[in-house]
């Protein structure tokens, strides 16, 4: 356990204990696999190394939750949520679905920032530890931050927080792949839902658009799918690949089922994508977004499937090599 979440006997947190329980557990909701968008013009400092706060960045960062009033860690999860880009900001965010991070994306790209700026980090949180994040939605109920206007709880389900410097490994527990090399490299082929249109740049709306329309009837894997797919994960490094392959597929809903979906994932396996510890993450059996759910149910299938590999699909992926950038 990590011991910011213990409460000194100076904070007023101790007079809440179910505050102070729900710090204790909140390490428990954060999932294996988080993203993270950033471009120029983000808060803090980003780099393939090191995420920082605003705070950090303008050295106003050192204290812990513990050692704030509740008052004080209410205001500052209120201003982060809210973009409100203060000195004193010490949280990062992070999110549990890649769809939200590449909507991010999307909206990023607009005048004044351009796509090749825009970069999407992938993390392994238990090769750093999940005790190092905060459940967003978790937060505003512990907090008592009223279910309202822009900060309705609904928004912050897939919302993880890290605070202050997080050390990142590239090439081991993260990677980081440019958002234009993605759309380059086929990215609206396999989520044409995903292309933006000419209207105004949105954030929430789009993505809960395409929860509700996507979700429903599952959409057949093509071999295309697959090849697409494939050429995205190769930008990650190989323990990577396998998440990020089974992620952009589960962009849609998906039958578990697919036989080639089974066969791309034996596939990459028998290419060099990492596999020694792929294994079900307690975190996701109680995600409530439809992508995440879809994520979990895959990923679960993935590693369950005993299919051979096909010979047309290992002959269109032979020339397509394991290790990204």
């Amino acid at each position: 356990m990590a011991p910011w979440f213990l409460a000194s006997s100076s904070n007023d947190l101790n007079n809440q204990p179910n505050v102070q329980q729900g710090l204790h557990d909140i390490w428990k909701k954060t999932p294996r696999y988080l993203y993270r968008t950033y471009c120029k013009s983000s808060a803090g400092f980003n780099c393939p190394t090191r995420i920082c706060s605003q705070a950090v960045r303008y050295k106003k960062s050192g204290r812990s939750l513990k050692h704030m009033t509740t008052e004080e860690a209410r205001e500052m999860l209120e201003k982060h949520l809210l973009w409100k880009n203060d000195v004193h900001d010490d949280f990062v965010s992070w999110t549990s679905s890649l769809l939200f991070a590449l909507q991010r994306a999307i909206y990023a790209v607009r005048p004044g920032e351009k796509a090749y700026n825009v970069s999407i980090c992938i993390l392994d949180t238990w090769k750093m530890g999940t005790e190092m994040f905060y459940h967003a939605e978790t937060l505003l109920g512990l907090y008592s931050v009223p279910d309202e206007d822009k900060l309705q709880h609904r928004y912050y389900t897939a919302e993880f927080l890290s605070i202050g410097t997080l050390k990142l490994s590239p090439g081991h527990g993260s990677d980081i792949v440019s958002f234009s090399e993605m759309v380059e490299s086929g990215l609206y082929d396999l989520v044409p839902h995903l292309r933006p249109g000419c209207g105004k740049a949105q954030l929430w709306i789009p993505v809960s658009n395409i929860r509700a329309m996507h979700f429903n009837m599952p959409t057949p894997i093509s071999e295309q799918d697959i090849q697409v797919a494939t050429r995205l994960a190769q930008f990650m490094c190989p323990s990577l690949v396998l998440p990020f392959f089974t992620n952009l597929l589960s962009l849609q809903k998906r039958d578990a089922e697919d036989e080639l979906f089974k066969e791309g994932w034996k596939a990459l396996i028998e290419q060099g994508a990492g596999s020694a510890f792929v294994r079900e993450d307690p975190a996701l059996r109680n995600a409530v977004d439809e992508d995440v759910i879809e994520f979990a149910k895959m990923w679960k299938a993935g590693q369950k499937g005993k299919a051979p590999v096909g010979k047309d699909l290992s002959d269109m992926l032979s020339n397509m090599s394991i290790g990204g950038n």
